[in-house]
């Protein structure tokens, strides 16, 4: 499924966003990758082409957001986010799609922490 075809009111959890998850083919999170959100991405292909976990949505939970890990809410949110991303997120002001995205959560009352 496509982002954009997620009714974010129904989300739930990260895995509603994600579903099965994409294979990033090439970032692995170096040069102009790193300021770039890959929403629905869970994995990475290594050197040797070995698919391995790189689920930056996850990771961002973990390091910012882990008060509301369990938050529904945060979850609509984010799904929103996301979909503002593929947009532009139009009206925010960054200077990559990180920093809008924490905006983006922030303006949806969700700060980091």
């Amino acid at each position: 499924m496509k982002l954009s075809e997620i009714d974010c009111k129904k989300v739930k959890n990260l895995d509603d966003i994600q579903g099965d998850g994409t294979i990033d083919q090439t970032g692995k999170n170096k040069g102009i990758d790193k300021e770039k959100v890959a929403c629905m991405q869970k994995y990475y292909l290594d050197d040797k082409k070995n698919k391995k976990e790189a689920n930056e949505l996850k990771t961002m939970i973990n390091k910012y957001y882990k008060d509301y890990e369990s938050n529904e809410k945060f979850y609509k949110a984010l799904c929103s986010c996301c979909q503002e991303k593929i947009k532009g997120f139009p009206g925010i002001e960054g200077n990559n799609q990180w920093e809008k995205l924490y905006k983006c959560l922030a303006n949806k009352g969700y700060k980091k922490s």
